[in-house]
């Protein structure tokens, strides 16, 4: 019976042992989010989204036995091409759809996986759980972090910080956000041409023009130049001097004040010459002794 606390004993330390080898392979193997394409910038969004997931332990990852949970539903991720089992530090890409990333990434060449979801291109989370539904890495993003539409997809860099910069896929991401590029459009304004109006619609040098809208008013026009006078002005406003009609009654009342003159001085002359030779025929009466 002495034997006995010896092999209780014994046998603990076995499993205490089997346990401290298998804890840091079994309980912490798992891959992480660490890039996600939401929203690109070309075309419909549908069945083009993605997400990447990199191993970070020493162990090898089976990612086919995992969920990815997303809108309350645990997805399945199929295998596609390359390695089913990803080694430490080794990439893979969980696409909506494997066909149209390769279209959209011919040149990829690493580890895909796709899998049926649809992200949000406004805020969601996403969570990565094991065959035991155990969540082992989830993310939330917003559009506010970046990455909204203009071809950037949201990456986690080596501080575990997302920012946002040129997709990765399958390869290290970048350490700093891109930066935000101003672009500035250079505007052309056309100068439009002067128009030259016709003399049909020309303003007349003289004259008087007749507003159809409002009879009370003329526009009286002298030398190109219009004035606006009212109904009160109408029966003083005289004929401009440019109109040769105006100078007959001037020329008939000069003409009569001249031949007037011209008739008294022939008058005072006449009777002035009367004058003297009646004086002289008076003088010829007398006689000088």
């Amino acid at each position: 019976m002495d034997w006995f606390p010896w092999k209780l004993t014994k046998k603990a330390i076995v499993v205490f042992v089997g346990c401290t080898l298998i804890t840091p392979q079994t309980l912490f193997a798992s891959p992480v989010f660490t890039e996600i394409m939401y929203d690109l910038e070309n075309g419909s969004d549908s069945g083009r989204e993605w997400v990447e997931v990199q191993n970070i332990v020493n162990s090898n990852v089976v990612l086919g036995t995992y969920k990815l949970f997303e809108n309350k539903v645990n997805h399945d991720i199929k295998y596609v091409r390359g390695n089913r089992s990803l080694a430490k530090g080794e990439y893979a890409i969980i696409a909506v759809d494997g066909n149209k990333f390769l279209t959209d990434h011919p040149d990829f060449s690493g580890n895909l996986f796709d899998s049926s979801f649809s992200l949000s291109n406004t805020e969601e989370t996403l969570i990565l759980r094991d065959a035991k539904l155990l969540d082992v890495d989830f993310v939330t993003y917003t559009s506010t972090q970046g990455a909204s539409g203009n071809g950037n997809s949201l990456q986690r860099n080596s501080r575990g910080v997302w920012i946002e910069n040129s997709p990765t896929p399958g390869s290290g991401n970048a350490e700093n956000p891109a930066r935000k590029e101003i672009k500035s459009e250079i505007v052309s304004v056309e100068i439009p041409k002067p128009v030259k109006v016709e003399s049909s619609n020309a303003v007349p040098k003289s004259g008087t023009v007749i507003d159809k809208r409002n009879q009370s008013a003329h526009l009286e026009v002298v030398t190109g130049q219009p004035r606006v006078i009212g109904e009160s002005q109408k029966e003083s406003t005289s004929t401009p001097i440019g109109d040769n009609k105006s100078l007959l009654p001037w020329a008939i009342g000069l003409l009569m004040i001249i031949g007037t003159a011209v008739a008294s001085f022939l008058i005072a002359n006449s009777l002035g010459k009367k004058e003297n030779m009646k004086t002289t025929d008076e003088a010829d009466e007398y006689e000088i002794i």
